[in-house]
């Protein structure tokens, strides 16, 4: 009974483990992602690097790459709004009322934007959806 209760321990310990090790694998590829930018690295490069670094194929490196630009640009956008006085619930009724993440998603060119959040909100207020 004593070694049932070991092994179910020791499974769940591995289970926990794996999922940590997987956690923090995730954490370091979007870390890498999301410290590119900032040097101005194409998307190539940072493809190329997550392939040959990360084992990434280009398709789910592309994937990955767009997703974490898309967040970048969004949280950048509601950092920016709390920084200029406005209320989480304030902030939220922003991002419904003008559809920012569906705009974001659906025009890269915003993206480019991340670092001009004034900019971003007049052309996230002038695109019609």
């Amino acid at each position: 009974m004593v070694k049932l209760h070991l092994d179910i321990l020791e499974e769940s310990i591995n289970r926990i483990s794996k999922k940590a090790f997987s956690d923090a694998i995730e954490i370091s590829i979007k870390n890498t992602i999301m410290s590119l930018p900032d040097t101005n690295v194409n998307d190539g490069e940072i493809i190329r690097l997550l392939n040959k670094y990360r084992d990434i194929n280009q398709n789910e490196a592309e994937k990955r790459i767009i997703f974490e630009k898309e967040s970048l640009t969004i949280d950048e956008l509601k950092r920016y709004l709390k920084s200029q006085g406005l209320s989480d619930n304030e902030i939220h009724q922003f991002m419904l009322s003008n559809r920012t993440a569906i705009k974001i998603r659906h025009n890269y060119t915003l993206w480019k934007l991340w670092r001009i959040p004034d900019r971003l909100i007049k052309e996230i207020q002038n695109l019609d959806w």
